[in-house]
């Protein structure tokens, strides 16, 4: 994964932080068929939060970050996500 001026991933390191956060997530009580928002800036970071969430078991919401902050809370609040934001996982 290459983020244009930002880090490059190996497919081992993606692996890892993936990992990582599925774990993090799974200590959470997130689990299969759970869904999880990812509402963040399109990065390496956004792909390492995608996978974590899939490599938890749970279905990944992918929320727009270029949406308003009220229609990305009601999309947030429609789809019954579990977690919201990934810096409370990090």
């Amino acid at each position: 994964v290459v983020e244009v001026g930002g880090p490059r991933l190996t497919y081992r390191e993606l692996w890892h932080s993936a990992a990582r956060i599925a774990g993090g997530l799974q200590r959470h009580g997130i689990g299969y068929g759970d869904r999880v928002a990812v509402h963040m800036p399109t990065s390496a970071r956004w792909v390492q939060a995608f996978l974590g969430a899939l490599l938890s078991g749970a279905v990944p919401v992918l929320v727009p970050d270029a949406l308003p902050a009220s229609v990305a809370a009601r999309v947030i609040a429609d789809s019954s996500a579990e977690v919201y934001g990934w810096a409370v996982l990090a």
